[in-house]
Order: structure tokens, then sequence, then C-alpha cells
């Protein structure tokens, strides 16, 4: 008596394995087929502006209003940091600096927000090692980020001074 095509697929191992492969092949092959990509996100226009303390608090990474954008102030100077959004974005390590004039922390080493003043900040109490530090952070910054313009500061800053 003749076997069934079932009953040879089981006693052969390799025919088996080969059914298998020939399975996973085709739905492979048929997810990409039906798969629809989406196109790649627009790139943005750079951003080109000189901004106050105030504006440049909306580009923490979580304002739609202006692109999720990141910037963040060294040196009274703005850099558009979104590209780094995993280290200045909302669950980076430097998410305190988004949207803020950092210097004092990129000076001193620290991440705390209560060390980054709400107004403007003469850094005259810097150490020279601490000025050192904070030219070295502007290097590394200005080389990897675009700049995006300077801060402005209002004579509401001046008064706030540090805290």
């Amino acid at each position: 008596m003749d076997k069934t095509w079932m009953q040879e697929l089981k006693e052969s191992p390799t025919s088996m394995f080969l059914l298998a492969l020939s399975g996973y092949l085709v739905y492979k092959i048929g997810c990409d087929l039906l798969r629809k990509d989406e196109p790649p996100p627009k790139p943005l226009e750079p951003l080109k502006q000189d901004m106050t303390l105030e504006e440049l608090k909306k580009y923490t990474g979580l304002n739609a209003s202006v692109d999720n954008r990141i910037c963040l102030g060294i040196k009274d100077e703005i850099f558009e940091v979104t590209r780094g959004k995993n280290f200045y974005g909302p669950d980076g390590p430097y998410s305190c600096f988004a949207g803020r004039e950092a210097s004092r922390c990129f000076a001193t080493f620290s991440t705390d927000e209560d060390d980054i003043p709400e107004g403007r900040d003469d850094l005259s109490d810097l150490t020279s090692d601490q000025k050192s530090s904070l030219n070295d952070w502007y290097e590394n910054i200005s080389s990897k980020y675009p700049k995006v313009g300077k801060l402005i500061y209002t004579p509401e800053d001046e008064i706030k001074k540090t805290k």
C-alpha cells in the first residue's frame, strides 16, 4: 500500500525541515510585501534666531509648537541639540539643560536644576578650572551642534540674576 504524502513527511525529518523553512520564507516575503513603509520624516529647517531666556524655555523637546526641538545656551550662545535628544531630551542625563542657559552647570559639572539661574549669570565667581571646563564644553557642543543664535537679555533677566 502506498503512503500518503503526510505519512512520508512525518517519516522524513529533512522533508519536515524543508516544509517549515518554505513556510517561514513565504511568511516573511509576504509580510515584507504587505508592509507599508512610512516615509522618513521631513527634515526640519535649520533654526536661526536670537532668543530671550523666555523664548529659549520653549525648546525642551516637549513642545510641538516648535517641532519638539531641543536648544540650550552656553556662553550666551544658543545651540540646537535635538540630534542629541538621548542626552538633552526629556529622559536624558542632561535634560535640565534643555531650554536653559546652562553655562554654570557645564562649568561646575552639575546637573542640578537649582544651579541654573533664572536670569543672567555673569559667571564672575567661577574659578579658573571651572572657566576652563566651561570652554571645553563650549568647544565640544559648538563642534557637534548647529548654532542657532545669541541670547538676548531683557531688563527683567538682569534683575533676576542668580537664585
